[in-house]
């Protein structure tokens, strides 16, 4: 179940709304919790339910590392306490990462030896860092144990758990515990439905017509000319944010709806004029996490220029790694961190944020046009065809294969204007395909730099009747584009 499907909105996001507020209406407050991590099951288990039973594994498993801290606290002395503490907390970390190794990097040499299917469930990378987060602030003292029905809730909150964001306990639990946001608050359930309409147009208008002339890039390569390439990369690296960010903002438009408010996972990253601060706003909850359990242990920024630099390269390698574990990924975070690096060491402090319009204007161009070209390393299925589009990029050829690339745009929104061409001036056909993805990329280039996100957006537009038909069209425009709908590019991490 994805949030952009009929199941999702015409029965289990209205049974979870009468249900949550209907059980807490008649101040049954645990009930409600026992329902909602029933929804939270349901929600995942139709991934595969052998996906639900991992999640009930790793909720086991942590919240075992939570029991055994409490004993100690009730059994032991002081100076026992700290090393039986740092010996559950690595016990935790190993068995968490053991498990996201065992399905994310291990399962083909699994299945090659002895036959067993490992198949990654949907979303445990996110998953795993929250536990993980949980057990380090607990066994260094900065959280309480807890009990366990406050804990199944939090690992099981449905939400956050398919492509994050990543989150902390206190963040999450602290709203839980407010008995004034277990009431139904309308001002937050429009706000939620504004910010989950917003986030399936992302999806579907967006990041799904421009899925076809991505996937095109990476499977025909060696055949690609230069403004092809172009074309596809800024194609990609626009999908992937409308994708993303897309589903982010459903997310958080649900969790609105419950009056839970999720910590921002982006915040209009393609407006940065440098590669650091846009890294500062792509995925910010996993930039959190590494910085306070990587990049700060390290020393963060307090040993000096080298050291800094060394830190921040650490960080990328170790995103990469999470990401997946191939040269891709690899190659991918190694030339991001030497960007940002690069940024920190030669240019910090030299480019001025109000250098005037034009000059933001061509900044924001060079820092897209970087992220681009990482890019072709990111989604590419391998090195060779990586290699391959940036031989491609930088060695011009032009024998016009950028009208076979516009030609895998996928938009009903241009059917009947295509028909008419193709009927009335075929010669024309080609021209159209071109103009129709350079009209679609022109206007995700506006909504991706707009001052106000889609996040923004709903949180501050006043609820007026006009705004109101707006939603309203927009989200059954949505609902009638939800034919064929791709899964989130996100799924596989």
């Amino acid at each position: 179940m994805i949030f952009n499907s009929f199941l999702f909105l015409l029965v289990f996001l209205p049974v979870l709304l009468a249900g949550w507020f209907g059980l807490n209406h008649i101040h049954k407050p645990r009930a409600a919790q026992v329902f909602l991590i029933g929804m939270s099951l349901w929600f995942y288990g139709t991934f595969s339910l052998k996906f639900a039973g991992i999640l009930l594994l790793g909720l086991a498993v942590n919240y075992g590392i939570n029991a055994a801290v409490r004993a100690c606290f009730r059994r032991r002395k002081a100076a026992e306490i700290r090393t039986l503490l740092r010996g559950l907390m690595v016990t935790g970390i190993v068995l968490d990462l053991g498990l996201l190794c065992l399905y994310k990097y291990a399962a083909p040499g699994v299945s090659a030896l002895w036959g067993i299917e490992l198949v990654m469930p949907v979303g445990l990378s996110f998953l795993t860092f929250s536990e993980i987060s949980f057990v380090v602030d607990l066994c260094c003292g900065k959280q309480e144990p807890v009990g366990f029905l406050d804990f199944a809730t939090y690992i099981t909150y449905f939400p956050k758990l398919v492509e994050g964001p990543i989150t902390f306990y206190p963040e999450i639990m602290d709203q839980f515990a407010d008995p004034d946001r277990r009431k139904f608050k309308p001002e937050h359930f429009l706000r939620g439905i504004c910010l989950l309409t917003f986030g399936m147009a992302k999806k579907l208008l967006l990041a799904d017509p421009l899925s076809g002339v991505a996937d095109y890039c990476f499977s025909g390569a060696y055949y690609l000319d230069t403004l092809s390439v172009i074309l596809a990369a800024s194609a990609y690296a626009f999908q992937l944010y409308f994708d993303f960010s897309g589903f982010m903002d459903m997310a958080s438009g649900v969790s609105e709806m419950l009056n839970i408010e999720l910590p921002p996972n982006f915040d209009s990253p393609y407006r940065a004029t440098d590669f650091s601060s846009f890294w500062k706003r792509w995925h910010r909850t996993l930039t959190r996490f590494f910085t306070r359990y990587v990049y700060i242990p390290l020393g963060g920024n307090r040993g000096g220029t080298l050291r800094t630099q060394r830190n921040v390269l650490v960080i990328f390698l170790l995103s990469a790694l999470w990401h997946g574990f191939g040269w891709t990924y690899l190659l991918w975070g190694v030339l991001s961190g030497l960007l940002v690096a690069g940024y920190n060491v030669l240019l910090r402090g030299r480019i001025k944020d109000d250098g005037g319009p034009v000059r933001t204007f061509f900044l924001r161009i060079l820092v897209f046009a970087l992220f681009a070209f990482t890019l072709l390393f990111f989604g590419a299925p391998s090195v060779f065809v990586s290699m391959a589009l940036v031989r491609r990029l930088f060695v011009p050829r032009f024998p016009g294969w950028i009208f076979a690339v516009a030609g895998k745009l996928s938009m009903d929104e241009f059917y009947l204007v295509n028909k008419i061409i193709s009927m009335m001036a075929p010669a024309l056909q080609d021209a159209a395909a071109l103009s129709e993805l350079l009209v679609l990329l022109t206007v995700c280039a506006i909504l991706a730099v707009s001052r106000r996100n889609a996040a923004k957006l709903a949180h501050t537009m006043s609820l007026s009747r006009r705004n109101g038909i707006f939603t309203g069209l927009l989200f059954f425009y949505c609902l009638i584009s939800m034919t064929g709908v791709s899964t989130f590019l996100y799924f596989r991490f």
